[in-house]
């Protein structure tokens, strides 16, 4: 008698790659553009049908156990295989994809990870531009995504958006040029370090308040155009550059830079904005996942489209 065949829904295995990917039960649905519950129960649902304990909470989120692990693994290739056979098979009609982006996203983010975008649209070419999509294709012709940073996603017409990831800001210093920074445990010690600031207009009023401080004449302050060139200054050791938990990722993960106190100020968020026609084609769902890949975990992202 031949056997029942275990293969699982794809949704419950799409829900569970995601889960893996992200460690959040909420994270996973953001992306899948459904409930929390519902992903919830498709994980239990697929526990249930295999038979085998896929994962387990640690902390507030979620983490594979070593047979998920393995599985993760193995159903995020198959899934990649499928994605890739199926972009073959849709020839694109103009096979260019332009990005703008604020110059620290692009610099800092995008461009170290590009490699994985074409992987994925290896008949694609990819253009990486730091100034807004209106000062270069104000019409929006071709293909494009936009990574735009405010309270909210610009409302234009023929666009699409959504939320991708709320930022904390917070100063960073080189620990390899004067180590003795990283004892000011508090916002008053920034009267001792340089800051180095991008422009960020009301939002560096807000920051101030928010650490209890005031922008005084005792302070030295250095201003660059944009936070790429703040942290860049930062790491030849020019003083503390204020940036954030998106943009500082990478050089704080690897220890170039450090944080020197902590905050809890958030003050805008990062959306991706395409038009409204494109917002469901293969090339543009591989764009927006591979930019969810690229926000920092955490639960204080939430789901915004408009």
């Amino acid at each position: 008698m031949a056997r029942t065949p275990l293969l699982p829904s794809l949704v419950a295995l799409r829900a569970f790659v995601h889960v893996g990917a992200t460690g959040s039960i909420r994270q996973a649905g953001e992306r899948m553009h459904v409930d929390h519950s519902s992903i919830s129960r498709h994980l239990k649902n697929l526990e249930e049908r295999l038979q085998v304990q896929l994962v387990r909470k640690q902390g507030r989120g979620l983490v594979l156990t070593p047979r998920g692990q393995d599985y993760h693994r193995r159903i995020s290739e198959a899934f990649g295989l499928i994605e890739t056979a199926t972009q073959d098979l849709v020839q694109p009609e103009d096979g260019h994809l332009a990005i703008y982006a604020p110059p620290g996203i692009a610099h800092r983010v995008l461009l170290p990870n590009l490699p994985a975008l074409r992987r994925r649209l290896p008949d694609w070419e990819i253009l990486l531009h730091t100034q807004p999509r209106g000062e270069i294709d104000p019409e929006g012709a071709g293909h494009w995504v936009e990574i735009h940073f405010g309270d909210e996603a610009p409302p234009v017409e023929g666009t699409r958006s959504r939320h991708l990831f709320r930022p904390r800001l917070f100063p960073v210093v080189s620990p390899r040029v004067d180590p003795r920074w990283l004892t000011l445990g508090s916002p008053s010690g920034l009267v001792d370090v340089p800051l180095i600031m991008a422009r960020l207009d009301g939002e560096l009023d807000a920051w101030f308040a928010h650490c209890g401080l005031r922008r005084g004449s005792e302070m030295s302050y250095m201003l660059m155009p944009n936070t790429h060139l703040a942290l860049e200054a930062a790491l030849y050791g020019q003083g503390a550059a204020l940036a954030n938990d998106v943009i500082a990722a990478q050089d704080l993960a690897s220890g170039n830079l450090a944080e020197l106190f902590g905050t809890d100020f958030r003050s805008g968020s990062y959306f991706v904005v395409t038009s409204e026609a494109d917002w469901d084609e293969a090339h543009m769902v591989f764009a927006r996942d591979w930019l969810d890949g690229l926000m920092p975990r955490s639960e204080t992202r939430d789901a915004r489209e408009g």
